[in-house]
């Protein structure tokens, strides 16, 4: 098994690219592209890192709060604490919008005294699902916007045909 060397010399570039040969008697067709990255990709880049991190961000926090929310009112835990009446705080006003789309429900432990029975909310389940695809299509819009343009040139692409090979292919 040899190794071939291509290198193209055009416009001042040197690319070179290495390829195991498995037979002598097949000759290569090789292509070698430069990319020339342009101004705009900066750009791109800080608009990205300016929209969609805090949008991320974002939604990573109401998901939080409302998953804190689901999770205390379940499990019954004591409205009187400060962590739990902080995730209610923060939680209802999200999942305001949604109350009364599905009727509540109590969620028995299965203890006998239980003091506080749980409750199933599935307004804050229903609240989590539409705010997650609305910031996941929020931020995959962003993305598709702020992607490089297709007419651009690929850093060190290389492809290589064998000619055996391009006679099946046509």
């Amino acid at each position: 098994m040899t190794i071939r060397r291509y290198t193209d010399e055009t416009d001042g570039g040197v690319a070179t690219a290495e390829r195991p040969r498995v037979s002598e008697n097949v000759s290569d067709e090789a292509t070698v592209r430069r990319q020339e990255s342009g101004g705009g990709s900066l750009m791109r880049g800080l608009v990205r890192a300016m929209l969609v991190l805090p949008l991320a961000y974002a939604l990573v926090v109401v998901q939080m709060f409302l998953g804190l929310r689901l999770a205390f009112q379940i499990a019954g835990a004591n409205p009187n604490n400060d962590v739990v009446d902080a995730a209610y705080e923060v939680g209802d006003p999200l999942a305001e919008p949604f109350q009364g789309i599905i009727a509540n429900r109590t969620v028995d432990s299965g203890v006998l005294e239980q003091v506080n029975p749980g409750l199933f909310e599935p307004a804050n389940a229903i609240a989590m699902a539409v705010y997650l695809t609305i910031g996941a299509l929020v931020i995959g819009l962003i993305l598709a916007l702020t992607r490089s343009s297709s007419g651009g040139r690929t850093a060190g692409v290389v492809t290589t045909r064998s000619s055996e090979r391009a006679a099946y292919e046509h």
